[in-house]
């Protein structure tokens, strides 16, 4: 009897985490698939407009994008219960990341794909662990274990695309990379310095010098 009466005052606790992973039928693989590769295109043509014409409004614009793309990846991660059909959008957005710098297509570009595409899978996973294992379900503390891991992905996916872009003479405007630095002061460790072609340990010795 305890035990029933155990299992009557919990089934109302446990029926919210049952039913968070809420679908994985066509129509949220549709809606997600939509929203995903839009708004990944959107971040790939706005950066790339960035790049080529340095300009607040483009980095705005960029950066709009960009939060717009984790918020539908965090919901689609919610919403579809399928691990395959959650890999499967994401390799979709994948693609529309990079639409706008694949002439010619670099192995930086895809390593940084990749990266971001193993951050989401980190992150589907600790998010449907955090359903599996509570009674009671947080979305608050799902949504904070989840999208940490897809900005982690993110500014990954910026780092290494930006370097293979830099490997690449012309891929990226310097004018770009002046323009968001001086916007942002104290991220340009090199100082003047500075050399697209600079190896780090070369850079570091410069700012040392600098500093002392």
């Amino acid at each position: 009897l305890e035990n029933k009466g155990e299992s009557m005052i919990r089934t109302p606790e446990i029926a919210p985490v049952l039913k968070a992973g809420v679908d994985t039928t066509l129509k949220y693989f549709l809606i997600f698939l939509v929203l995903g590769f839009s708004s990944a295109i959107g971040f790939s043509y706005f950066l790339s407009q960035f790049n080529n014409t340095p300009a607040y409004d483009g980095l705005i614009k960029a950066g709009v994008m960009a939060g717009v793309f984790m918020i539908v990846v965090l919901f689609q991660t919610f919403f579809i219960q399928s691990f395959y059909f959650n890999l499967i959008l994401v390799l979709i957005h994948a693609g529309g990341l990079i639409a706008f710098f694949m002439r010619p297509l670099s192995p930086w570009f895809i390593l940084a794909d990749i990266a971001f595409i193993a951050l989401w899978a980190l992150a589907y996973y600790s998010g449907k662990h955090e359903l599996n294992t509570n009674l009671k379900f947080n979305f608050w503390k799902f949504s904070s274990l989840t999208f940490i891991k897809i900005i982690t992905g993110m500014a990954l996916f910026l780092s290494l695309m930006y370097a293979g872009a830099y490997a690449r003479a012309g891929e990226v405007s310097y004018k770009a990379y002046k323009f968001t630095v001086s916007s942002l002061p104290g991220i340009e460790l090199a100082g003047p310095n500075f050399s697209l072609d600079a190896k780090v340990p070369v850079v570091v010795a410069a700012k040392v010098d600098e500093t002392f």
